[in-house]
């Protein structure tokens, strides 16, 4: 399994960074987040975030500030690389 984040398209491989993606899905997820952790230094910003969103869901990713929300979009774009 790739580092966690798999995208499933229409029969292509997607890439996130160096991440290699899935390309099919069984239960119809076009977005896995499976196990993502981060951290900086001591500071543990993400700690195994599982995350699936299927065909047609709206998802949205609320919190208070300082609770990794923008680093787990970071993650999901390839921006941070996660652990």
């Amino acid at each position: 399994m790739a580092l966690g984040i798999k995208v499933f398209g229409r029969g292509s491989v997607h890439e996130i960074g160096e991440m290699a993606m899935a390309t099919t899905s069984g239960n119809g997820a076009k977005l896995r987040i499976e196990d993502v952790s981060l951290s900086f230094g001591g500071l543990q910003a993400l700690a195994d975030i599982n995350v699936q969103v299927k065909e047609g869901e709206i998802l949205a990713i609320i919190g208070p500030n300082g609770a990794g929300k923008t680093c787990l979009l970071n993650c999901i774009n390839g921006f941070y690389r996660p652990q």
